[in-house]
């Protein structure tokens, strides 16, 4: 799959502009985790779109953690499956937020499940090129999931928890456990 470079650096930017103002909106840049509230509420002030979450029963679905869906009206609903753990269900509703912030029109689609067969087939956050490598709603999947493990695991924090994994002073795991994120998104 390759991701258009302009969208990257651009979505990288966002990410940067975001961590500014989440530092002044949380008025504590030491904050650990960041809680979800937050990046929403960042979000919604940065895009004036106004953002609910809702919980719903997902019985006998498994592989998809949430989504998101945008109205006419400037407003946008993320919707997250119960029952997920608190790392976990903290990184989707980040991640579905950042789908209101990079996505652009091209990027949406009504078709959850087909994106996400889709992504299972095109080695979704792998190097190798699909037919799928046109598929906007593909990209925006890849980008907002490195965009949110961008956000959960801030860049400012990156070099210190670094040193400490290479000096052998923490683990992923504990940093997981200290940013509340998943340790899979811990290791992007």
């Amino acid at each position: 799959m390759k991701i258009k470079v302009e969208k990257l650096l651009r979505a990288f930017q966002l990410v940067e502009e975001l961590e500014e103002q989440i530092v002044v909106y949380c008025r504590d840049p030491t904050m650990i985790p960041v809680p979800w509230q937050h990046v929403v509420d960042t979000i919604e002030q940065t895009t004036r779109v106004k953002i609910t979450v809702t919980r719903v029963s997902a019985d006998g679905v498994r592989a998809i953690y949430g989504m998101v869906r945008r109205f006419t009206d400037n407003t946008a609903q993320i919707i997250v499956r119960t029952g997920l753990s608190e790392d976990l269900d903290s990184y989707t509703i980040v991640k579905e937020a950042t789908h209101i912030l990079i996505d652009e029109d091209e990027d949406l689609s009504a078709d959850a499940v087909g994106t996400l067969q889709k992504m299972v087939t095109s080695s979704f956050l792998g190097a190798t090129e699909t037919k799928n490598d046109d598929d906007s709603a593909v990209h925006s999947e890849a980008l907002a999931t490195i965009i949110a493990a961008a956000i959960v695991v801030p860049y400012r924090l990156r070099p210190r928890l670094a040193a400490e994994l290479k000096a052998g002073q923490t683990t992923v795991a504990k940093i997981a456990l200290e940013l509340n994120a998943p340790e899979a998104i811990v290791g992007i």
